[in-house]
């Protein structure tokens, strides 16, 4: 239906949300226009979206009318349909900022998962754009008026504002010739800097009191009246500027900061940041009084106070850095004091306090570095590190340490440490012992020496009684000093083993004398010495001995080696520590009998081990000896004090190192901070006291600092008495360069102020609301009041400093102004770095323009970059043409009305693009005088509000002093007057009439800009030439202007002469620099042609100086009335012939096709882009939807459009060529001619647009034709059902080479496009009979199915249908399934078909003779005789019960070069135990999974990758189904034969026996599950028929059965969901559903099937045919079925899924999830049409077919069977 766009309809914009409900990337910003005539936002998801699963729409939009509540949701839910896009429409009547969010029912991917959860988007915003009115005024070129309404709709692009100082218009009695003027210049609103009484800097943005009005707007009478009066004054006269100038008002909202000498603040000093709730702040306070401080002292530091150089700052910068910040010791706010937490976690552990051990009981911190500890115990042990702002703030947690610690001590480091420290102590006390050692020897040594001088003057006998009672007395000695040091040993031992219980690894050795068991051994020792003579030292002292000691899991083992023992009392014992002493004596001489004797007699060494402290013997023993005999008069020497480790300083000590470690870390960040801090006050001072362009402060003083203050001291008095302390010091407002704007920069989670980045406005204070009125409810309340005063008074706000105001006070704050003003226009001037957060602010806040400025580019390039930006759509744009379309939905009362629906894309923020704003410099500043009437000119014709400042007109030389200035602004007229009037004037009759189109062009130093209206084709065209440099009179480089089929009028040209560039002081009122219009001369206009037909070629004069601009007139030569429409109409007439198969040609055809019947002709080229797909619409269409999308008119397909009419011609030319074989496309050639007759006689730049224009309609026309003879279940299907039945016209044309008779033109069915397209590789059997239900069946086009079942009927020889059809010429029977999928689509036929079983009595005529002989088509056997269709089932049958074994006709390298010889040769015969029929060899391949190896280098060249020889699971399944039809048909009377007759084997003469439909349809149900399933339980293996070592994965049905490779039986593939779709009564429903689990998990991929589990060593995922690699695997692309993910199997996996599943509804959701991939794929596809396959997970194949026909079959045979299910309510209406 033709879009009538001249009559009034109901607007609905479509806003299409993603499948769960949200909104797409691009979508994040939503603005729909004001509602001058109520229209409908239609929110929309695609049928099955998981949306659609119970989904509801929650918007806060007022639906139903009433007021509107931020907070309060309305509900609607989505209809229920599985086919067709849901819809939810909501009439949109009121202005503001919206938002919605989706909740739907959760969507399982598993076959019988049900999910009960509730899933929800997040919040989305939708903004209205505010319905303003004005007075209609007259137009500037013809004094008519603009409407004849007494007030027009102002849409935002009309906008004309102008920003002025109150202040400075003096008081309001004295506005009036101010605004007048204004009006006149074309300005409709004006925005007043703020009016409220002014604080102490006199800055109209630091506001003493909101609620108050500034004086100097009142005269004396007037300041003296009351508030309420003052406000009726301004109301008053606001509304007299409105009602007579037609002049709306704007004005500034401050929410961020008031003045710091608002006297409200000392009452409530708690609406600011102060140091009492929001301590986080103190550091910076101390900062920053230090830094005052220092401004008053530095003279007594000997600094500088008067800047003259960097070097100056420097040396003060220098001392902050050395002096000043160690003195106020700022790192003590970042650090942990080390020493109190050791105190405190000392007293804890002699309090022994019970530690945390949870957090660490996993964790092996001893493995952990140091840095990994600490970071450890930060995380967990340390508390605090949330806040900032006193000193030392960072706590340990004391439990948490003391879990830590114990952790720590049970691992390999703390072993390690403390035998460290324990060798340490050992080591000193070692030390002190040898030199104590060292004396004692030489006084043994001294006394030696005396015994020897005295015995050379004994006697012999003398000597010998000396000798005697000395070693009598030395061994009483050695005795003591033995019990003395065991007393010592276990005495150390038991100290170390109660003070510390755990246990070291300590292996060690010493020397010690043991012997002190027996002490009377003394007196026999002496006496027998003595008698025999044969004593000495050596026989009465003990020998030397070992000690070791070693650490066990039970406790420590100490091992003295001997060949005697001793025992230690084991009352001295630690508890699960042993020690065995041994005491390894010097070997002596032993008789045989001693030897004997002591290897049969027990020793003690038997003794079980005593249990005694573990301790390092060595560090006690200190490797001493006893073997010099000691003096009498030698001192005893004191017990061995033997120093220990404790345990609760090692502790310490280790927490000490941690905090030390961790205390790094911040010292490190507090010094990267003290860097930030002296870069930024390095900065900052250096802008304001020496920077050129600064303010340059002058001297340093107390008045005047350093630097400016962070902080307001509010007075101590007794208003401000009773607050807390701290609460007077309150953080003053500023900002940050690229700050995030969403963080509140004086939050606890800022250090900004700390950091000194805040460049800060010390007039005024920051305020502080909180996350919600609750935290400062006074604040929010005056704010309010403040708010809801401006918004009766003004049209609008503009939001002073919005990005940094926080969004949830700001959206606030706009709800209460919005309840007063309903259609308040806001504006704001957003610093966030980027247009992803600008969105955020626009769509939240309903901002309805973000101001730009045109000051801002640096050169022409970058302005011709934002007027472009902000010019409006191209000229000749396609999108709303082309995407917008009629039809119909219900409003009220359930009454259908006709609508032109508009798709909603993302918008980008409206721009208010000013000149110049009313903060920021002049032209006359940053560049010269002259581009202010250039730049202004610019920013006028562009397609959005604009504005500029009081000031700019009159040539300001520099911006107004918003603070100083005092002088009023003149009355008299502006030098821009009349080029300011006519373009401000004609901005706004563009904006209102519809001139929404801008060309804009930059050339050197030019921007041209072209505004046009799309409908009348006029337009007004400003060459402007820009001066930002200098000027010059001469015009420059710029080529001659061409206007393609228009003419051109001059409306002026004209040039700003600045005379001087200073100007006059004037105390009383500003003036600009004195400054006037110049005309010049105009342009050449000159009438030329060339090609492309006429234009108007346009040259500029040689004096053009810099800032000129020059405005031109223009329309287009030859109007074509009623073009669109033309377009759009005469289609009914056109296509009402034209069948599917001409549709084929209209809509399709790829290169191939088109080569075919017309050679020398294929597919259009686009130059620089490419082939498009199709040589019909659908291949321009799949160029064309993009450009449509995104109106990209420099596509190059719009280029070549543009540059001539090729497109055009082709576009006819072909459907002439294919006339001798579709006449009766002659209507739709005449049609196509005369639009694009019309079409070539508009200027070229519109071509694209009308040519997108037809070939939308035809494409809408040809659709809709197609789809009246197609189905119901198509026609009334959804976009995705249409896609995939447009796949059956697609696939069904005509091509000359084949078709399905070797004599007789006429359509067939093509695999796929564009490989199997022509000749004998367009036509498959089994690919036409797998596609034949989806395709033609559901489709309704049973023509083409009954064509194609006798067609292939025909050829029916050895019993089965070809593979390769070749129009029957040429068959080839090589493969097993074709003739089972040949059975099942007749039996599809008859169900579905009118015609029903009458089919079957169709008698065929049959290519080849009864004895399967090879015969040429022509040859006079061929089709000699017929049989009916039940005949040719009936042969078939018979044939395969009776087997079937041939070899291929011609076989050998001509037939197929790559096949062995063994492989040519076809076999299929029944094994009559199972019923089951089996087939094939390993050298072929005769199913669908018929890759045969073509590789000779890599060695697979003549083998097949899937022989899949033996019983294939689908096609057992295929013939389940064929004998369960069979028996029905016998048993209806349809069918003649009972079953088949074989021969019987078992009579000798092998005679024949009837094996019954029945019989044979029972033994396979009796047999399926055991031959095929493989149980999940292995210990279930002996009830099936099965080998358990080849099972690689269980609760499946196996591939095949008795293949050749029996591991290939067992593989995981996508073939039993066939059988389960063709015959479910086979399988046991619950392995059914478990296995549909497996494959659901495992070979599942986003679009297709895995043909292979990815755990089987020859799964190989990606598929090339191209690999002429080694690789046997994958060597030209052997691996097609080993992995590469199958479309067309998806299908029947689907559609398996919906049967055995038992939930309708929940399954019917689950399967539209998972087809998800599958609707975009085939909406966005150039092709149209879903890909035969892809590679691993979804990734593209490029050596599969775009569109295949069965991918897209099975797809409509899924959808078929989910519109049949039972109690399952599917509505197909709108």
């Amino acid at each position: 239906m033709a879009i009538n766009r001249k009559e009034k309809q109901l607007i609905v914009y479509r806003l299409e949300l993603e499948a769960e409900g949200s909104l797409p990337k691009d979508k994040q910003y939503i603005r729909l226009p004001p509602p001058i005539i109520p229209y409908v936002l239609r929110f929309n998801i695609r049928a099955g979206s998981p949306a659609s699963h119970g989904g509801v729409l929650y918007t806060n939009y007022p639906i139903s009318g009433g007021e509107f509540d931020r907070n309060k949701y309305y509900s609607k839910n989505f209809p229920t349909d599985f086919s067709r896009s849901l819809n939810i429409d909501i009439v949109i009547r009121m202005s503001g900022a919206f938002d919605f969010y989706v909740e739907h029912r959760a969507v399982s991917t598993l076959p019988g998962e049900v999910l009960t959860s509730i899933e929800r988007t997040e919040i989305f915003h939708f903004n209205v754009d505010p319905l303003l009115h004005i007075l209609p005024r007259r137009r500037i070129l013809s004094s008519k008026r603009v409407s004849s309404l007494k007030r027009v709709p102002l849409p935002l692009d009309s906008l004309v504002i102008e920003t002025v100082l109150p202040k400075l218009l003096g008081p309001l009695n004295k506005w009036d010739q101010h605004i007048k003027a204004i009006s006149e210049l074309g300005y409709n609103m004006i925005h007043y800097v703020p009016i409220q009484a002014r604080g102490i800097s006199n800055s109209p943005y630091s506001l003493y009191d909101q609620l108050a009005f500034s004086d100097d707007l009142f005269d004396g009478t007037g300041r003296k009246k009351s508030m309420n009066e003052k406000i009726d004054i301004l109301r008053n006269t606001l509304k007299k500027f409105e009602d007579d100038y037609g002049i709306l008002s704007l004005t500034d909202v401050v929410w961020n900061h008031t003045s710091c000498n608002s006297k409200w603040l000392e009452e409530h000093p708690e609406s600011g940041y102060n140091l009492h709730n929001s301590p986080h702040l103190n550091p910076a306070y101390e900062l920053d009084t230090a830094l005052l401080q220092l401004s008053r002292d530095l003279a007594k530091h000997d600094l500088p106070t008067l800047l003259h150089s960097e070097n100056d700052l420097n040396r003060i910068l220098d001392y902050i850095k050395s002096h000043l910040l160690p003195e106020i010791r700022l790192w003590e706010y970042y650090i942990i004091d080390v020493k109190d937490s050791v105190d405190n976690l000392r007293t804890a552990l002699e309090a022994k306090l019970d530690g945390d051990h949870e957090i660490f009981k996993d964790i092996d911190i001893g493995n952990l570095s140091l840095q990994q500890q600490a970071d450890l115990f930060l995380k967990y042990a340390i508390s605090g590190q949330d806040k900032f702002g006193t000193r030392f703030v960072k706590k340990i947690c004391v439990k948490k340490a003391i879990g830590f610690l114990k952790k720590w001590s049970e691992g390999s480091e703390f072993q390690t440490a403390y035998k460290t420290e324990q060798d340490r102590i050992y080591s000193e006390l070692q030390a002190g012992w040898q030199e104590r050692e060292n004396v004692r020897l030489a006084k043994i040594e001294k006394r030696r020496l005396e015994r020897e001088r005295i015995s050379n003057l004994e006697s012999e006998k003398e000597r010998i009684e000396r000798e005697r009672l000395e070693r009598v007395r030395l061994e009483k000695e050695r005795i003591e000093r033995a019990k003395l040091e065991k007393a010592r040993i276990k005495q150390a031992l038991k100290k170390v083993g109660r003070q510390f219980e755990h246990k070291a690894e300590i292996s060690v050795e010493t020397q010690i004398s043991t012997d002190t068991s027996n002490e009377n051994k003394e007196e026999k020792i002496s006496s027998n010495s003595i008698q025999n003579g044969k004593g000495t030292d050596k026989d009465i002292l003990n020998e030397e001995e070992k000690v070791t000691v070693k650490k066990s899991q039970e406790g420590a083992e100490v091992s003295v080696a001997s060949t005697g023992k001793i025992r230690i009392d084991a009352s001295d014992a630690v508890e699960n520590t042993s020690v065995t002493v041994e005491v390894a004596k010097e070997e002596s001489p032993k008789n045989p009998e001693e030897n004997e004797k002591s290897e049969k007699e027990p020793t003690k060494s038997d003794e079980p081990p005593v249990q005694v402290p573990t301790v390092d013997p060595k560090e006690f023993y200190l490797k001493k000896t006893e073997k010099e005999p000691i003096e009498p008069d030698e001192p005893q020497e004191p017990p061995v004090q033997v120093p220990t480790v404790d345990p609760k300083e090692f502790y310490l000590k280790k927490i000490e190192q941690l905090l030390n470690e961790i205390n790094l870390r911040f010292y490190r960040l507090y010094d990267d901070d003290v860097l930030v801090i002296i870069e930024n006050l390095f900065n900052r001072i250096k802008y304001m006291r020496l920077d050129g362009h600064g303010p340059k402060m002058g001297e340093i003083t107390k008045n005047s600092p350093l630097i400016e203050t962070y902080f307001t001291r509010l007075p101590l008095n007794e208003t401000t008495r009773k607050h807390p302390e701290g609460s007077l010091a309150v953080a003053n407002n500023g900002w940050i360069w690229n700050a995030n704007p969403l963080q509140d920069f004086a939050s606890s989670e800022s250090y900004a102020y700390l950091k000194r980045e805040v460049i800060v406005w010390g007039d005024c204070v920051k305020l502080r609301y909180g996350k919600s009125r609750e935290e400062n409810p006074w604040l929010w309340d005056h704010m309010t009041k403040y708010t809801e005063l401006s918004a009766s008074l003004f049209h609008g706000f503009r939001i002073d400093n919005c990005h940094s105001t926080p969004i949830h006070l700001a959206k606030y704050l706009l709800d209460k102004a919005r309840r007063i003003k309903p259609n308040l226009y806001v504006v704001a001037e957003l610093f966030t770095g980027s247009e992803e957060m600008d969105i955020q602010f626009v769509s939240q806040l309903g901002i309805n323009s973000l101001i730009r400025e045109a000051m801002q580019p640096w050169d022409t390039k970058e302005l011709s970059r934002y007027v472009h930006r902000h010019g409006g759509k191209p000229i000749g744009s396609i999108d709303t043409a082309c995407l917008s379309d009629s039809s119909t939905c219900i409003v009220s009362d359930e009454q259908k009305e006709t609508c032109l629906v508009i798709p909603v894309y993302g918008s980008k923020p409206h721009a208010l693009f000013m000149d110049c704003t009313h903060d920021n410099e002049t032209p006359h500043q940053k560049r010269t005088a002259e581009d202010t009437l250039s730049t202004g000119a610019l920013a006028s014709m562009s397609s959005c509000a604009v504005g500029s400042t009081k000031g700019y007109d009159e040539i300001f030389p520099y911006y107004v002093d918003l603070v100083n200035e005092t002088r009023l602004y003149p009355f008299y007229e502006e030098p821009l007057d009349i080029v300011k009037k006519v373009l401000q004037h004609l901005h706004t009759e563009m904006a209102l009439d519809g001139y929404i189109e801008t060309h804009v062009h930059h050339e050197n130093d030019y921007i041209i800009v072209h505004r046009f209206h799309p409908d009348t084709l006029n337009g007004y065209l400003l060459v402007a030439h820009s001066a930002f440099t200098g000027f010059t009179m001469d015009r420059g480089d710029l080529n001659p202007i061409n206007l393609r089929g228009t003419s051109a009028e001059l409306l002026f040209s004209t040039y700003l002469e600045v005379k001087s560039r200073s100007v006059e002081n004037n105390e009383k009122f500003l003036s600009g620099l004195p400054a006037t219009l110049k005309s010049l001369n105009a342009p050449i206009l000159r009438r030329r042609s060339d090609t492309n037909g006429e234009f108007t070629e346009v040259i500029l004069p040689k004096e053009f100086p810099s800032g000129s601009v020059m405005l031109l007139k223009t329309w287009v030569d030859n109007k074509p009335e009623g073009l669109d429409d033309f377009v759009e109409t005469g289609t009914e007439e056109a296509f009402e012939e034209l069948d599917l198969v001409d549709l084929n040609i209209v809509l399709y055809r790829c290169d191939g096709e088109e080569n075919d019947v017309t050679p020398g002709n294929g597919v259009y080229h686009i130059p620089n882009y490419g082939d498009i797909p199709y040589c019909g619409i659908e291949g321009f269409m799949s160029v064309l939807r993009p450009i449509m999308k995104h109106n990209d008119l420099g596509h190059p397909f719009c280029v070549n459009l543009r540059e001539g009419h090729w497109a055009l011609d082709y576009t006819v030319g072909r459907l002439e060529r294919h006339l001798f074989i579709a006449p009766k496309l002659k209507k739709l050639v005449d049609w196509y001619h005369s639009r694009f007759t019309a079409i070539k006689a508009v200027p070229n730049f519109l071509v694209p647009k009308y040519f997108a224009l037809t070939m939308k309609t035809a494409h809408k026309a040809a659709t809709y034709r197609a789809f009246q003879q197609l189905s119901p279940f198509v026609l009334d299907g959804g976009s995705f059902i249409h896609s995939l039945a447009l796949c059956s016209v697609q696939m069904y044309g005509t091509v000359l080479s084949t078709g399905l008779h070797p004599t007789k033109n006429g359509p067939s069915c093509a695999a796929g496009l564009p490989h199997f397209v022509h000749h004998h590789m367009r036509c498959w059997g089994r690919d036409v009979f797998i596609s034949l239900r989806g395709l033609f069946i559901t489709t309704g086009n049973f023509q083409a199915a009954r064509e194609h079942i006798v067609g292939f009927g025909s050829v029916l020889k050895h019993g089965m249908i070809p593979n390769l059809l070749d129009a029957g010429r040429r068959p080839r029977y090589n493969c097993r399934d074709a003739t089972w999928w040949y059975l099942q689509a007749i039996q599809e036929y008859c169900k579905f078909a009118p015609e029903g079983y009458d089919i079957l009595k169709e008698s065929i005529a049959r290519r080849f003779p009864k004895d399967d002989e090879f015969i040429e088509a022509d040859d006079p056997k061929a089709y000699s005789y017929k049989s009916t269709l039940l005949e040719i089932i009936q042969e078939i049958m018979e044939r395969h019960a009776r087997g079937i074994h041939f070899r291929e006709w011609n076989a050998g390298p001509n037939l197929d070069h790559a096949m062995k010889s063994e492989g040519f040769q076809v076999d299929v015969e029944v094994d009559w135990d199972t019923g089951l029929l089996l087939g094939g060899n390993k050298w072929n391949c005769g199913t669908w999974m018929d890759k045969m190896g073509d590789s000779a280098k890599a060695g697979n060249l003549g083998e097949p990758a899937t022989p899949r020889d033996g019983a294939d699971v689908e096609i057992i399944g295929l013939l389940k189904s064929t004998l369960r039809w069979l028996i029905e048909l016998n048993e209806k009377g349809v069918y003649p034969w009972k079953g088949v007759e074989i021969q019987d084997k078992s009579l000798k003469n092998e005679g024949t026996k009837l094996i019954t439909f029945a019989q044979w349809n029972d033994l396979i149900q009796k047999s399926f599950e055991k031959n095929f399933y493989i149980p999940i339980d292995p210990s279930e293996d002996s009830k099936y028929n099965l080998k358990s070592y080849l099972v690689k994965r269980r609760g499946i049905y196996k591939d095949t059965h008795k293949s050749s490779n029996n591991y290939t039986d067992y593989q995981l593939r996508p073939n039993f969901p066939i059988a389960m779709v063709v015959a479910p009564e086979l399988f046991n429903e619950e392995h059914a559903l478990k296995a549909l689990n497996v494959a659901r998990e495992i070979i599942t991929g986003p679009l297709g099937m895995r043909t292979l589990d990815p755990d089987d060593p020859a799964y190989r995922g990606n598929y090339d045919n191209s690999n002429d690699g080694t690789d046997k695997s994958v060597a030209k692309g052997w691996n097609y079925h080993q992995g590469p993910e199958w479309l067309w199997v998806t299908g029947y996996f689907l559609r398996a899924y919906l049967h055995f599943d038992i939930r309708p509804h929940e399954t019917i959701h689950t399967i539209m999830r998972i087809l998800l991939p599958h609707r975009k794929i085939i909406e966005t596809s150039v092709w149209a049409g879903l890909p035969e396959l892809t590679n691993a997970n979804g990734a593209e194949c490029h050596d599969a077919c775009p569109t295949q026909a069965w991918s897209a079959a099975t797809l409509l045979d899924l959808f078929d069977d989910i519109k049949k299910i039972k109690n399952v309510e599917v509505n197909f209406d709108e």
